[in-house]
């Protein structure tokens, strides 16, 4: 249930709001590109730290991607906005007669008859228009339209690409690295971990469910359908990628044991200094240890010897 994609919702609410198709087409192939080089990545990953891992970072990768389409909920340019009002209807009924009168230019040819030239006997013969600058296109007239009055009728004109826009195809593009990452993870471990028997019922399942989260995003469209209100698609979506993220480190820990290995991090974090010390410390410890217990081993190993000789 996301529409940080590249699918219709996505690539329309970037035409809106002042990408063009050949932009929109480069930003498609550069999300393609990033999805190969996670794929490329994914095989050396999953040797060096296993596959539950890769499973792990390719997720947190997408998600903090998608951390620039959330910013460019509130960015400059960005058409969110809850409290707007839906914008009314656009009347498409044609305009009144005496507007049309009004607004008629001479500049418009309109034919109101044609007169055959004098002594001609067919339509060979050049053929003179009678203009009618004063009377408006009427029934059976066909007027092709000035480019001013196209303008002036459309009522929408390509707004300017704004930071809001580059930010989410930005987050978009890179997101599509950890994506892929993700997506072979989750496979191969369904490749690996579920047996034959029921490999079937559990891509049944997920196949349902997939397409039940689809749908649930088409509804939300159709219930947000306004340029104003995508932002909230947008945290929205990444609400369930959250969820996602945080439903397979259940199961990473559940299979692992753990998340992190924050021993790990601790020790590198600590200075050189502070790691000397650190090791003098353990150093120091495993002498005393081994001073209080050299003698109590001692003892059990000679009782163990007595009771044997007994």
């Amino acid at each position: 249930m996301t529409v940080l994609g590249f699918d219709n919702i996505s690539i329309g609410y970037g035409y809106s709001q002042g990408m063009s198709e050949s932009l929109l087409s480069i930003m498609m192939a550069l999300g393609a590109l990033m999805g190969i080089l996670g794929t490329v990545m994914y095989p050396f990953l999953r040797r060096r730290i296993g596959v539950e891992r890769t499973g792990l970072i390719g997720i947190a990768s997408q998600w903090c991607m998608l951390l620039l389409c959330f910013a460019s909920v509130w960015a400059a340019g960005s058409p969110y906005d809850l409290h707007q009002q839906p914008a009314a209807a656009t009347s498409t009924a044609a305009p009144s007669t005496a507007a049309t009168t009004a607004r008629w230019n001479s500049s418009v040819p309109i034919i109101d008859s044609l007169e055959l030239a004098e002594g001609s006997e067919n339509f060979s013969e050049p053929v003179t228009a009678v203009w009618s600058a004063a009377t408006p296109p009427g029934n059976g007239t066909t007027v092709s339209p000035s480019s001013e009055a196209t303008e002036s009728t459309s009522g929408w004109q390509k707004p300017d690409l704004q930071i809001s826009i580059i930010l989410f195809f930005t987050g978009l593009v890179m997101s599509r690295f950890g994506l892929w990452q993700f997506d072979l993870s989750v496979t191969q471990i369904l490749q690996e971990k579920v047996s034959e028997s029921e490999v079937g019922i559990v891509n049944g399942v997920q196949h349902s469910l997939n397409m039940l989260m689809d749908m649930l995003k088409f509804v939300l469209v159709i219930l947000l359908p306004a340029v104003h209100q995508f932002g909230l698609l947008v945290i929205l979506s990444l609400v369930f990628v959250t969820l996602g993220w945080i439903s397979y480190a259940m199961y990473s820990r559940k299979v692992r044991g753990h998340l992190f290995h924050f021993e790990k991090l601790k020790v590198g974090c600590l200075s050189p200094s502070e790691l000397e010390k650190a090791n003098a410390a353990t150093e120091k410890h495993a002498e005393m240890f081994m001073r209080h217990a050299a003698p109590a081993a001692e003892m059990f190993i000679s009782g163990h010897s007595l009771a044997i000789n007994t």
